[in-house]
C-alpha cells in the first residue's frame, strides 16, 4: 500500500492538528502531575510545620511552668532569708575560728 500526502491537503492538516492536540494533552497531563506533586509536598510540609509548632508550644509551656516554679521558690527564699538586694560593699563581721574578722560582702563572693 502506498500513500501519498499532498502538502496542504486536508489529511495533512488533520494529522498536524492531531499531533498538536496530542502534544497539548501530554503537556496538560504533565502539568496535572506537577500540580498533584506540589499538593502532596505542600501537605507534607504543612504537617511537618504543625508538628514543629506543636513541639515549640509544648516546650514554651514547660518553660513557663518551670519559670513559675522558680519564681515561687524565689519568693519562699525571700521570705526565709530576706531581700537579695544587698550592698556588696557593706561591712560584715564574721567569726573565723573564734576570731572576729571584718570584711566586705564582695570579698566573700
Amino acid at each position: 500500500i502506498s500513500l501519498t500526502i499532498t502538502k496542504g491537503s486536508t489529511f495533512q492538516q488533520t494529522i498536524t492538528k492531531d499531533i498538536q492536540l496530542y502534544s497539548t494533552i501530554r503537556t496538560m497531563q504533565t502539568l496535572k502531575q506537577a500540580n498533584r506533586d506540589t499538593t502532596i509536598m505542600w501537605v507534607a510540609l504543612t504537617s511537618a510545620y504543625e508538628q514543629k509548632s506543636n513541639a515549640f508550644t509544648i516546650e514554651l509551656q514547660n518553660i513557663a511552668h518551670a519559670f513559675a516554679e522558680v519564681e515561687t521558690e524565689k519568693g519562699q527564699y525571700l521570705c526565709k532569708y530576706g531581700s537579695v538586694d544587698i550592698d556588696n560593699e557593706a561591712l560584715l563581721d564574721i567569726n573565723v575560728g573564734g576570731r572576729i574578722i571584718t570584711t566586705t560582702r564582695s570579698i566573700l563572693t
